[in-house]
């Protein structure tokens, strides 16, 4: 609540670093070795596991929800030690992607190295539960009361299912 990022050891309780990201984040995830960090007033910050910043961006929106797609697979480590420009973006959005999803419904793929944007897609209707990945795809209830099926590559729509009445919970795929 104090705008600090702390990384606490767990068994004795010594703070092992701290990082301020100037107010209280509204969403917050790890993956690997890094952190993604989100405010109110929309900005995006990607901090590594020993607390360095690596990126921030001003998105302008508040975030909701966060997801990755970073993947334990042999090209995810090879591409991260590869500069972006040589990575084919197929990869990168696979396997080096983190997703924000805004309360407005607008979904923004990033590119975990250095923040920058893959693609930004309004959806049109509030997000109102926590989305799910499925292979490369999302599955999200807004607030129209529809299961909503997103490609993960683009952020186009690829269907959605009316219910009778609002989702509560997150989407489960077996």
């Amino acid at each position: 609540t104090d705008g600090i990022l702390y990384t606490i050891q767990p068994k004795t309780g010594k703070v092992l670093w701290k990082y301020s990201i100037g107010e209280a984040p509204s969403a917050l995830e790890a993956n690997g070795d890094l952190i993604i960090a989100t405010t109110k007033n929309g900005e995006v910050v990607g901090v590594s596991i020993n607390g360095q910043k690596r990126w921030s961006v001003s998105g302008g929106k508040r975030v909701s929800y966060i997801l990755y797609f970073k993947r334990e697979h042999p090209l995810t480590t090879i591409a991260q030690m590869l500069p972006s420009s040589i990575v084919p973006r197929w990869v990168a959005l696979l396997y080096l992607s983190v997703i924000t999803v805004t309360q407005g419904g607008e979904i923004v793929s990033r590119d975990i190295r250095n923040g920058e944007t893959f693609y930004a897609v309004s959806h049109g209707s509030e997000v109102t539960t926590f989305p799910t990945l499925w292979s490369r795809f999302i599955f999200f209830g807004d607030l129209n009361n529809k299961l909503v099926k997103l490609d993960g590559l683009s952020g186009k729509a690829v269907w959605s299912y009316k219910t009778e009445d609002k989702i509560r919970a997150r989407p489960l795929v077996a």
